[in-house]
């Protein structure tokens, strides 16, 4: 049974992977129309081919464009303008990680993962404000990380990264609340996702260490994006998926930050 009384569109960025893929066919699925917006033109074809399967005269809309990129803005607007829509919410979905010394990372990847994970959500979300404002009325969903809840030594760049997502995106809320447009924050963990990979951590047998660790934890995309739904239906200010990834969230209001950060550097150390 589709939802009743819905936002009519809804803009995921990176939403042809992982939990964005997941996230955007789920809305899909409730009958939302469905813009896509993604660096993986391929990824793409299986996103369509999904959704098609569930219902053929549903709307999904994909846009390849690389966020890191100042120009990609202006072409996204574009593209909703052509297709004659409104965006009801923004999902801020796109980024990545990097693990490993802080000094030892490409200076390039750290630059392009600081333009994605902070940039392009500023820009965003300061983009499709304007907007709502206008209407009086839409939501906008940030995606942080449980990472952001503590300094993280070896993912240093990326915490502080998603830190600044939470601290944005909690100022701007405040901001947007006299304009009747809301703002919540989604704090995942880690993910059964090329995040990992991507970020440097492998899967390995070794007991004890982060691969074996980060895998065995990781919760499904599709819990994960069960969450970020409802985060949009109930305009959610803070939602935190998995029993796990509470238990640190609540840790760190509870505990000492030196002890938290104590205990992430142990488990995120590079050997």
């Amino acid at each position: 049974m589709k939802t009743k009384n819905i936002p009519k569109t809804v803009l995921v960025t990176g939403g042809s992977s992982g939990i964005g893929k997941e996230l955007s066919i789920l809305l899909y699925k409730q009958g939302y129309n469905v813009l896509v917006v993604s660096v993986s033109k391929e990824e793409f074809k299986l996103l369509h081919k999904e959704c098609k399967e569930i219902d053929p005269f549903g709307k999904l809309e994909t846009l390849e464009a690389d966020l890191t990129q100042k120009e990609s803005i202006p072409k996204i607007l574009k593209w909703i303008s052509k297709l004659n829509l409104e965006v009801d919410v923004l999902v801020n979905n796109a980024g990545f990680g990097l693990w490993g010394r802080s000094w030892e990372l490409s200076p390039e990847k750290v630059d392009s993962m600081l333009l994605l994970n902070i940039g392009a959500v500023t820009r965003l979300s300061n983009e499709f404000s304007k907007r709502m404002i206008e209407r009086k009325k839409g939501f906008i969903l940030n995606v942080a990380s449980t990472a952001s809840l503590q300094p993280l030594s070896y993912m240093a760049a990326y915490a502080a990264s998603k830190a600044y997502v939470v601290n944005f995106s909690e100022a701007l809320a405040a901001e947007l609340a006299p304009y009747g447009v809301k703002l919540g924050i989604l704090y995942p963990g880690t993910t059964k996702t090329n995040f990992l990979s991507v970020a440097g951590i492998h899967k390995e047998n070794k007991k004890g260490s982060l691969g074996n660790l980060a895998y065995s934890i990781a919760m499904d995309p599709k819990d994960v994006a069960k969450v970020a739904f409802n985060a949009i239906q109930n305009k959610t200010k803070r939602s935190v998926p998995g029993f796990m990834n509470k238990a640190h969230y609540y840790s760190t209001k509870i505990f000492p930050s030196w002890i938290v950060k104590r205990i992430a550097d142990r488990i995120f150390k590079k050997e």
